[in-house]
């Protein structure tokens, strides 16, 4: 019982850290939070969709148009107002995390061996 309450105490620090971090402008927001925020408010919970629209976004660069609209529009969507800037930084993250590279989220699946 002494560890679920230690847990819980954990996942309330980290969840307020996560909402000090989205609190911030867009255009200081690092990867993990943007994927934290795509993840959660943008609708992209399950790893499929999410492996979709990686895929739909490396599509779009390869074609080389339409990334960062195809980015505005899901921030639209989601009702979040944002500026060019922040639009392009979040489309950096999402890049980012679209190449691969760890995030929170990556770290807490198994690894295969």
């Amino acid at each position: 019982e002494h560890r679920a309450k230690e847990e819980a105490k954990a996942e309330r620090k980290a969840a307020e850290a996560m909402e000090e971090a989205l609190s911030k402008p867009m255009a200081e927001w690092s990867g993990p939070t943007a994927c934290h925020w795509l993840q959660h408010h943008a609708g992209i919970k399950k790893s499929a969709r999410r492996e979709q629209m990686v895929q739909h976004w490396k599509d779009e660069e390869q074609d080389g148009k339409g990334l960062l609209k195809l980015t505005e529009d899901m921030l639209k969507d989601t009702g979040v107002h944002f500026t060019p800037l922040a639009a392009s930084e979040l489309l950096e993250a999402i890049q980012e995390w679209a190449g691969g590279r760890p995030t929170e989220a990556a770290q807490s699946q198994p690894g295969g061996g």
